[in-house]
């Protein structure tokens, strides 16, 4: 149903699966990391895009440093043609745009080891809530779980949690 591109492969491959996804009725999700300049073409009927804040101020020319900003930000994403839009906040949480409603969900306040990896654990994540039915903003609080849980280890791959310790992590924050 999803299909999540990133920019440490070729852009030429990157237009081609965009387009191949699209041909077949999945939705595209650009994670714009690490940050390369596109063509405005690229980001036309994307199904969302979710940049952190440096990349989202590289790409709108608007410095995500307040809620305002980043409903900015939003637009101009939406005017290049983006459906949905989240902008990670690191600490601060995580902007999310509909078109309809737009919020900060707040991160989960944890002591933080190492953010190597937040980013790629925040969008593994989400799209693991989005392919199980999750809307987008139940999606952002379930990889702002993953997220968190990734920064209080060492490293990238080891420190991915597991289901279980999202689950647990989960029913312990919001309950």
């Amino acid at each position: 149903d999803y299909k999540l591109l990133q920019y440490e492969v070729n852009q030429d491959a990157n237009e081609r699966i965009k387009q191949l996804a699209l041909k077949n009725n999945t939705k595209v999700i650009v994670n714009t990391a690490p940050y390369v300049e596109v063509d405005d073409d690229f980001y036309k009927n994307l199904y969302m895009v979710t940049p952190n804040e440096v990349e989202a101020e590289a790409v709108t020319g608007i410095k995500v440093d307040n809620f305002e900003n980043a409903k900015n930000a939003a637009a101009i994403f939406r005017e290049k043609g983006v459906e949905n839009v989240l902008i990670t906040l690191g600490s601060n949480g995580v902007f999310v745009s509909d078109g309809n409603k737009e919020e900060i969900i707040d991160s989960f306040k944890v002591k933080t080891v190492d953010t190597t990896g937040a980013g790629d654990a925040f969008n593994g994540g989400f799209l693991a809530a989005l392919s199980e039915g999750k809307d987008i903003w139940q999606a952002a609080v379930f990889a702002n779980a993953v997220a968190a849980l990734s920064v209080q280890k060492l490293g990238t791959t080891p420190a991915m949690p597991s289901r279980e310790e999202v689950d647990k992590f989960l029913e312990e924050r919001t309950n």
